[in-house]
């Protein structure tokens, strides 16, 4: 009897664990990867769209080009329509936030959702939401 009180124990706590909040708005319910694991890739901009995602921007940004490279020692390299950045990169202390750092300018941007191969920014400076998919 006392078993079956113990599996029903550790059942009950795990259910809880997994089922908890998600982090990231759209981003996936579980994952084994690590947040900065799943940051660290090289993305490109595919999508734009408005603060509230029911207006697609990509059009207006088609001739454009915006690609992000993130290393696991937080350097990063940002090419904006063949212009290229050097900086860092960080988490909020939360890590619902991105921080990238360069040429003495900071872009911050809420994190949406950030899977292996989809990160999703919202930048409110802007209103608009940045889709990036991995290169």
């Amino acid at each position: 009897m006392k078993k079956i009180k113990n599996l029903l124990l550790v059942l009950v706590v795990t259910t809880f664990a997994l089922s908890g909040c998600k982090k990231y708005e759209d981003g996936p319910s579980f994952t084994l990867k690590s947040a900065k694991a799943r940051m660290v890739n090289d993305w490109k901009l595919d999508k734009v769209y408005s603060i509230d995602g029911t207006t697609d921007y990509t059009l207006f940004f088609s001739s454009s080009s915006w690609e992000l490279d993130l290393s696991s020692d937080y350097s990063m390299t940002q090419t904006v329509d063949g212009v290229t950045y050097t900086g860092t990169w960080a988490f909020s202390d939360e890590k619902d936030s991105l921080k990238l750092t360069y040429s003495g300018s900071t872009f911050s941007a809420y994190i949406l959702k950030l899977e292996s191969n989809d990160l999703w920014l919202k930048d409110d400076d802007d209103d608009i939401q940045l889709h990036f998919i991995s290169k």
